[in-house]
């Protein structure tokens, strides 16, 4: 039962930073399209 409650709280916690770690791969991945003398930096 602990088990599934610390997977449940983790499922929960992860949910919420799914939407700021997508924006910042898709940010970091659009610098690495628009500036590609810059991708060494990234």
């Amino acid at each position: 039962m602990r088990i599934v409650h610390a997977a449940n709280m983790a499922k929960t916690h992860l949910s919420s930073q799914v939407t700021f770690l997508s924006g910042s791969i898709a940010g970091r991945n659009y610098a690495n399209l628009m500036m590609p003398s810059t991708k060494e930096s990234f």
